[in-house]
């Protein structure tokens, strides 16, 4: 089981450094993310539109490409309070979609995959496995 943030999708999806090696890898496992990968991925593509990167077409071709992976959606930070949730990014400088991220991973033990440098860290310190990029 591996735990996908939006970087890694939206390597995948625009064919930056790592996709050939991600795609791969993903295409064999059971991929995860909390609720909120939706909303980290369309909002990456919405500005990339705004900033004329790229056209409303081609956002939703990644959009529809991100679709087809067969990303599970775990429930994550439900038993928490706001301020739990502060509290846990804090020390790590996280924002809140990555706490989500590592969320999942650590309660259900899986591969955390993420071009995020602080997220990797983050994993690390907490025991989270992280995929290997390079």
């Amino acid at each position: 089981m591996i735990v996908i943030d939006a970087s890694v999708a939206l390597a995948l999806a625009f064919s930056e450094d790592d996709a050939d090696r991600i795609a791969a890898l993903v295409a064999s496992e059971r991929l995860l993310a909390p609720p909120i990968w939706r909303l980290d991925v369309v909002n990456v593509i919405l500005r990339n539109e705004r900033q004329r990167l790229i056209t409303p077409e081609q956002g939703n071709r990644v959009l529809a490409a991100l679709s087809a992976i067969g990303v599970e959606f775990v429930d994550s930070q439900t038993d928490q309070t706001l301020e739990q949730m502060a509290a846990f990014a804090r020390p790590h400088q996280l924002t809140a979609y990555d706490v989500a991220y590592l969320d999942v991973a650590l309660k259900t033990s899986a591969t955390l995959l993420t071009l995020d440098q602080n997220l990797r860290v983050a994993a690390g310190r907490l025991a989270v496995a992280v995929f290997e990029t390079s």
